[in-house]
C-alpha cells in the first residue's frame, strides 16, 4: 500500500452561496442546474487550467493546481462564466458561486487530499460573498506584481482553525477602467472638481441676469460641499475662448464641466443647463428650466437650487460606477468612499453589508473622514430599519458614528442630515428636525434633507407641516432613484390629514417604483381600510406580513415609537379596518 505523500499545493473550494435555500424552493431544479454547471463550466475551466478536481462536494468541488496564480486565475474566468448564467436565469433560480484559495501543505492519499491547504480553502469559501473570490494571504503574495489586484479584508476568525488569518479578495486589473486624467484641486484631496462656465447670451443685455445665475450655482454646489467647485475667476476667465468641455478640464483641473445657455422671450426666462465629463465628453445631465423675471434675483437663486439638486443625484451615480471599476489596490480613499455609495444606493441587503464594510475599510484608513462616518450611519440605521442586522447594536454604533461625523465637520450637510435621520428612526423626532433644519439651512438644495423633514413632522402628527417639505423633495429631485423612498413621507401626510385616496394615490405610486420597499404598504393598506377597500386590502396584506407578523407586532415594533400616540392610533385604526390583525 503506497504511503501518502505531504506537498505543497493551491486549493481551490467552490460551492454555491445560498444552496440551502434554492434547494428548499425547487429540489430537482436546483440540482439539474447545479449538475450542469459543474459539468460544463467548473471542470472543464479547471482542467483547461491546469488543475484536477478531487473532490466533490454536496453543491461544489475541490480542486487542487500547482501555482496559486493559476488557481486565482481559474476562480475568476469561471466566476465570471457562472455569472454570464446566472444573468440569465429567474433571479429567484440563480445559481452564483462563491470561491476560496489557500495556499498550504496538503496530504495526498491516492486520488484524495488532506491537511491545512484544504482546511483553510474551504473556510475562505465561507468568508466569500456570491460572485467573489477570496484567497489567503500565502496565495495573495505569489499574486502581487501579476494582472491580479487584493483588497484586504482583515483578520478573520474561521471556524476550526487554531490561528486567525488574514483573508484577500481577488479580482483582475484588466477590466478596470483607465484613471481619471483630470488633476485634482489643491487643498480637496481627490474629490474631482466642478467648473461652472458662464451662460452663454443671445442677446449680450441678458449677460448680468446670465452671470448672476451662474454666481448663485457655483455657492449652491459650494454649499452642497459633495465637490469642490472652481472659483468664479477661474472659470469666467474662458469666457468666449471656444474651448470644449474637454479642453476646459484640462486647463482648469477639473472632471466635471457646467455650462448651457440662458434665452429671454418677452418676461419668460429659458434656461438649459449641461453638465459633461470632461475626461470622455460624455454630457450626463441636460435639462431645460423656464420662470417669469418678475424677479430677477428670486428667480436666479430658484434656478440655481432646481439646477443643483438634478445634479447631485446624477454625479453620485457616475463617480460610483467610476469608482467600483478601479481595482481596489489602486483606488484612493475618496475612490473606495465612493465605491460603497453605489452599494449603498442600490439598497438591497446584500448591498448595504458591503456598503458597510467599504466604509469601515475607508474609515479604518482616514479614521477622520466625516462623509465616510456619515454614509456608515446611514448604511447602519437602514440596515437596522429593515431588519437586515441586529437592531440596537447597530442602532447604538450610527448614533455614536452620527455625533462624530458632526463633531469632525459641523457645516457639512451630509454630517447634519445622516444624525438626523438616525434619530428620527430612534423615535427622536424633535431631537431629529433640529439636525435637519441645519441640513437644509446649509444646503436649501438638500432633497433628502426635506424628505426626512416631512417623515419627522408626521411623526409629531403635524401633517401641514410636513407636506412643504415633502413637496419641495419631490420638485427639487424629480429623478432622484431615491424618490421611492421620499414618496411614504406625502403619503403619510395624506393619510394623517384625512385624504385617504390621496393617500393611495401616492402609496400606489411608490410601490409601483420600487416593489421592494414594502414599508410603503403600511400606508397603502391603511388607506384601503379607511375607504373601506377590504377586498383590495386582502391582496396586499400578504406583503405587509412581509413586515410584521401582525398588528400588535406593528404597534410594538415601530407605530408606538415613532409616532405620538394621536398619529399611531389613527394608523393603526386603518390597518384594523383592513382586516390586518
Amino acid at each position: 500500500m503506497p504511503s501518502a505523500e505531504r506537498r505543497l499545493a493551491a486549493i481551490l473550494a467552490v460551492d454555491v452561496a445560498g444552496y440551502s435555500r434554492l434547494m428548499a424552493a425547487d429540489q430537482e431544479g436546483t440540482h439539474a442546474r447545479l449538475r450542469s454547471l459543474l459539468d460544463e463550466v467548473l471542470e472543464p475551466g479547471i482542467q483547461a487550467s491546469g488543475g484536477r478536481v478531487f473532490k466533490r462536494t454536496g453543491d461544489g468541488l475541490l480542486a487542487e493546481f500547482s501555482s496559486a496564480t493559476a488557481a486565482m486565475r481559474c476562480a475568476l474566468k469561471v466566476q465570471e462564466g457562472a455569472e454570464l448564467r446566472a444573468e440569465a436565469a429567474p433571479e429567484s433560480s440563480r445559481l452564483r458561486l462563491r470561491a476560496g484559495i489557500a495556499l498550504g501543505d496538503v496530504i495526498a492519499d491516492g486520488d484524495d487530499l488532506f491537511g491545512d491547504g484544504v482546511n483553510l480553502a474551504a473556510r475562505l469559501e465561507g468568508v466569500a460573498g456570491a460572485g467573489e473570490v477570496v484567497v489567503s494571504e500565502a496565495a495573495a503574495r505569489v499574486g502581487e506584481g501579476s494582472e491580479l489586484w487584493f483588497l484586504d479584508l482583515g483578520i478573520k476568525h474561521l471556524k476550526n482553525l487554531p490561528h486567525p488569518i488574514r483573508a484577500f479578495r481577488a479580482g483582475l486589473s484588466e477590466r478596470a477602467a483607465p484613471r481619471v486624467a483630470a488633476a485634482p484641486v489643491p487643498g480637496f484631496g481627490e474629490r474631482p472638481a466642478i467648473a461652472v462656465m458662464p451662460f452663454r447670451v443671445a442677446d449680450q443685455t441678458d449677460e448680468p441676469f446670465a452671470d448672476g445665475l451662474a454666481e448663485d450655482l457655483i455657492t449652491a454646489i459650494a454649499r452642497w460641499r459633495s465637490f469642490p467647485v472652481l472659483s468664479r475667476s477661474s472659470s469666467f476667465s474662458l469666457r468666449n475662448k471656444g474651448a470644449d468641455a474637454r479642453e476646459i478640464g484640462r486647463t482648469l483641473g477639473a472632471r466635471y464641466v457646467h455650462e448651457g445657455t440662458v434665452r429671454r422671450s418677452g418676461e419668460r426666462v429659458r434656461v438649459s443647463a449641461d453638465l459633461v465629463d470632461a475626461d470622455t465628453g460624455e454630457t450626463l445631465v441636460a435639462e431645460r428650466f423656464e420662470g417669469v423675471a418678475q424677479d430677477a434675483l428670486q428667480l436666479q437663486e430658484g434656478l440655481a437650487r432646481g439646477i443643483v439638486a438634478r445634479l447631485e443625484p446624477e454625479l453620485v451615480r457616475h463617480e460610483g460606477e467610476r469608482a467600483r471599476r478601479v481595482p481596489p489596490p489602486q483606488a484612493s480613499t475618496y475612490e473606495l468612499y465612493q465605491r460603497g455609495l453605489w452599494h449603498h444606493y442600490r439598497y438591497t441587503r446584500a448591498d448595504n453589508e458591503i456598503a458597510r464594510e467599504i466604509f469601515r475599510r475607508t474609515l479604518e484608513i482616514e479614521p477622520d473622514y466625516p462623509r465616510a462616518a456619515a454614509s456608515l450611519t446611514l448604511a447602519l440605521t437602514h440596515a437596522a430599519w429593515c431588519d437586515w442586522t441586529d437592531k440596537q447594536p447597530a442602532q447604538a454604533e450610527a448614533l455614536a458614528l452620527g455625533q462624530r461625523a458632526v463633531q469632525l465637520d459641523p457645516t457639512d450637510p451630509m454630517t447634519q442630515y445622516a444624525l438626523g435621520t438616525t434619530l428620527n428612526h430612534l423615535g427622536r423626532a424633535l431631537d431629529s428636525l433640529a439636525r435637519l433644519r441645519e441640513c437644509v439651512h446649509l444646503n436649501p438644495s438638500h432633497a433628502a434633507g426635506h424628505a426626512m423633514m416631512a417623515f419627522g413632522y408626521n411623526y409629531l402628527d403635524c401633517p401641514e407641516k410636513a407636506f412643504p417639505h415633502g413637496n419641495v423633495a419631490l420638485r427639487l429631485s424629480p429623478h432622484d432613484p431615491r424618490r421611492f423612498l421620499w414618496l411614504p413621507a406625502l403619503a403619510g401626510a395624506h393619510y394623517l390629514s384625512g385624504d385617504y385616496r390621496a393617500a393611495l394615490a401616492v402609496a400606489q405610486e411608490a410601490l409601483a417604483a420600487d416593489p421592494k420597499y414594502l414599508v410603503i404598504t403600511r400606508w397603502l393598506v391603511a388607506s384601503m381600510g379607511q375607504l373601506g377597500r377590504t377586498n383590495e386590502a386582502a391582496v396586499v396584506l400578504p406583503l405587509l406580513h412581509q413586515l410584521d407578523p401582525d398588528l400588535a407586532a406593528s404597534e410594538r415594533k415601530w407605530a408606538r415609537l415613532l409616532f405620538v400616540p394621536s398619529a399611531a392610533e389613527r394608523l393603526l385604526d386603518g390597518l384594523r379596518k383592513a382586516g390586518f390583525r
